[in-house]
């Protein structure tokens, strides 16, 4: 997993906008050269540029997250039927 996050992205080209070099913003927010500039012409992250291809959607998921570390904080373990269940 990469040590930086969307939003240092976002920063490292609102650097490059204001004028700062590619190198120097991608450095300053310890991000690959060749992400930044990726990213900078427009292209997405690995995960937004699969979205459409996942069975749940980010809202369903996390709904789902939620439910099942509730439902271990109770001491019970959902089955595959219950999970299918909550997500349907």
């Amino acid at each position: 997993m990469p040590a930086y996050s969307e939003s240092n992205i976002e920063s490292a080209i609102n650097d490059r906008l204001n004028g700062l070099s590619m190198r120097k913003a991608a450095a300053k927010w310890g991000i690959p050269e060749s992400t930044l500039r990726s990213r900078a012409l427009g292209n997405q992250s690995r995960a937004g540029a699969h979205r459409d291809q996942q069975r749940l959607s980010t809202d369903k998921e996390k709904r789902l997250v939620r439910w099942i570390l509730s439902q271990e904080s109770l001491g019970y373990c959902p089955t595959h039927r219950q999970v299918r269940y909550i997500v349907t």
